[in-house]
């Protein structure tokens, strides 16, 4: 007991030494956020952070950042206000463009520090908003500052994983210490529901992996069996192959669920246990001048056949509906 109550009074004052050596200490406490929302519905999150100054600055704005899905457009579709303990309330505005921090711009540098955060598909964008007030701080101040954040979600069904960050303008991404003037935080999965089209799950690691992730008919794709995720019945097997069916405009649908070298997925090279196949959805089921291609549903199959991995590692066909943002 006497160890664990001496390491927290050493965290603590280190944490304190740390605020004093730096301009300011920067703290993300919680984001509240709902579970899921419906397609093209607002997303109303709040953000409570906390500034602990330690050195007079001027001019100074606060800088919140989102991690969200680019069918979003949330640059367009996002409003942010904030409230603080004693400096009074205010709206937020998009940064311009043209404002840097270490040499980047504001979006690029939180992409190139945080990437895609624990997501799993690279559809995901920073979008960046600032205080539309400056303001000067003086040393010792201590703020409590909630930001309301309102962002319409998109049309689409999804599963996916929110990044939010906090920051000044003065400090940026500076990073003075080991205790950073910023702070961001990655929630767990978050849904849209009763959308359009398929799921598109950036949380869990898939089975099936297409590219890219919204195309046309006339489009060249990858799919990918990924049997690194989970055993499978696939699990070991020698050879893979691409069983599917086309779904086109006037009602035809298209087999093309025979294992022959045309279907047959190679194994990529250095990349663990990956099958692939690249085709170009018309010429592969040749259709005509007339014709589209609304979907595809397929399986992964062996040699023979018999044995077939669909969505979830179920019967259920992995279903890929063509559409273009």
């Amino acid at each position: 007991m006497k160890h664990n109550k001496y390491t927290g009074i050493l965290k603590y004052t280190l944490i304190v030494l740390a605020c004093l050596v730096l301009s300011r200490c920067v703290y993300l406490n919680e984001v509240d956020q709902p579970s899921e929302v419906k397609a093209g519905q607002d997303l109303v999150a709040v953000m409570h952070t906390r500034f602990e100054i330690a050195e007079a600055r001027a001019a100074d704005r606060i800088v919140v950042g989102i991690l969200v899905p680019k069918s979003w457009n949330a640059a367009a579709n996002t409003t942010m206000t904030y409230t603080t303990t004693s400096m009074g309330s205010g709206t937020m505005v998009k940064i311009p463009a043209g404002v840097l921090t270490n040499g980047k711009e504001w979006p690029a540098a939180l992409r190139e520090r945080y990437g895609i955060g624990p997501n799993l598909l690279d559809d995901m964008e920073w979008v960046v908003f600032w205080s539309q007030t400056t303001y000067d701080v003086v040393n010792g101040d201590k703020q409590d500052v909630d930001i309301k954040i309102v962002t319409k979600t998109g049309p689409e069904n999804m599963r996916v994983k929110l990044g939010y960050f906090i920051a000044s303008s003065s400090d940026g991404l500076n990073d003075f210490y080991t205790n950073r003037p910023y702070k961001a935080i990655f929630k767990d999965c978050f849904e849209v529901t009763d959308g359009d089209g398929d799921l598109v799950d950036f949380c869990n690691p898939q089975l099936a992996i297409t590219d890219p992730n919204s195309s046309l008919d006339n489009d060249i794709m990858t799919i990918t069996f990924n049997a690194d995720v989970v055993n499978t019945p696939l699990t070991g097997a020698q050879d893979v192959y691409f069983c599917v069916k086309a779904y086109t405009n006037d009602g035809q649908v298209i087999d093309r669920c025979v294992q022959q070298p045309g279907s047959r997925m190679p194994k990529a090279a250095g990349v663990g246990n990956r099958y692939s196949i690249t085709f170009w959805p018309r010429q592969y089921f040749n259709v005509s001048a007339n014709q589209t291609i609304n979907r595809l549903e397929y399986y992964f199959t062996d040699a023979s056949g018999n044995i077939k991995v669909g969505y979830g590692n179920t019967a259920s066909p992995f279903v890929y509906t063509f559409k273009c943002k």
